[in-house]
């Protein structure tokens, strides 16, 4: 088995990084990444609203009318944000309460279901439950509803060819190829 980022290990709560699938790993890594360019000193949970978006192109299209809507999200979030200087992916950032406070409502939810698993429809449902915050604000005002969200949260996600969630002018984060094998 690969190894993977320790800074994701890091960041998710104690005895959960087994549960999570790839893609909700993969999500948390670039809400990691997200924190590190918008120059913040913790992950915040829209930062995570944001990984999952970048990740999960089919989560994403199965409830946003448009790849549009995708940069508007990204847009409020940085004007909400004022933007820092960048910091090294490589310096372990905490996470945020409120953020924290949606992950355990994602384990909850799929604790709830009876599922083995955290993916990423949990990690929504975890941000979307956490009303006060602005990423929930965003999702709602983005069209999401609870009822959308808690319907089929581990329904086969279907296969939609979607553009690149990655504005022109920013890189995507490279792949690391130097892991031990």
């Amino acid at each position: 088995e690969r190894s993977r980022p320790a800074s994701v290990r890091a960041i998710l709560p104690t005895g959960m990084f087994e549960k999570y699938t790839e893609k909700a790993r993969r999500a948390v890594f670039f809400a990691r990444y997200e924190a590190s360019v918008l120059g913040s000193h913790q992950i915040e949970i829209e930062h995570l609203l944001l990984g999952l978006l970048r990740e999960h192109h089919e989560l994403a299209s199965r409830h946003l009318k448009s790849p549009q809507q995708v940069e508007s999200i990204r847009e409020k979030i940085e004007k909400h944000y004022p933007k820092g200087e960048s910091i090294s992916t490589s310096v372990d950032l905490p996470v945020s309460h409120e953020c924290k406070r949606a992950l355990d409502k994602a384990h909850k939810e799929s604790k709830r279901r009876k599922q083995k698993h955290i993916g990423p429809e949990h990690l929504l449902l975890g941000i979307y439950l956490e009303e006060a915050s602005f990423a929930a604000q965003i999702l709602r005002e983005s069209g999401f509803t609870s009822a959308d969200l808690k319907a089929e949260p581990t329904a086969p996600l279907r296969a939609v060819h979607n553009p690149p969630l990655h504005p022109p002018n920013r890189r995507r984060p490279q792949q690391r190829s130097d892991c031990a094998n």
